[in-house]
């Protein structure tokens, strides 16, 4: 599985890498960050496959991949501007979307523990329940 992880994000960043490469995306980036919307827009469009790619290979559940795309390519959008060179776009990128994978991570193992929690109270006192009843007449 280790390995199946490893590959897709190898796979994910070398597309990135050729994606970046290309010149018009430099000038997309750079017209992204001064600010042009429909730049932005159309950056993450072109974007939003690799992230979704590379969001499937760290988020347990696709309702996580989808939150993990989606709150990438929102903060991607409103903290475009704080981004100073146009070459670190992609790996500030997959920076966010990597955050938020662990982040719905973090909150899935956090959930699944409060779960196990629950179920081994409500079992203790299930337990305590049956041991203060009065044993059966023995006949």
């Amino acid at each position: 599985m280790v390995s199946r992880l490893r590959d897709g994000r190898a796979q994910a960043q070398v597309e990135l890498a050729r994606t970046m490469k290309s010149s018009p995306d430099t000038q997309l980036i750079n017209a992204a960050i001064d600010g042009d919307t429909a730049a932005i827009e159309q950056l993450l469009l072109r974007y939003h496959p690799s992230v979704l790619r590379f969001a499937r290979e760290f988020c347990a559940t696709p309702e996580d991949v989808e939150d993990a795309v989606q709150e990438t390519l929102w903060i991607a959008s409103q903290q475009i501007g704080t981004l100073r060179v146009a070459s670190a776009f992609g790996s500030w990128l997959f920076k966010i979307v990597r955050h938020q994978c662990f982040r719905l991570l973090k909150l899935t193992r956090q959930t699944d523990l409060n779960v196990w929690c629950e179920i081994q109270t409500a079992t203790n006192q299930a337990i305590q329940r049956k041991l203060r009843e009065p044993c059966p007449d023995a006949d």
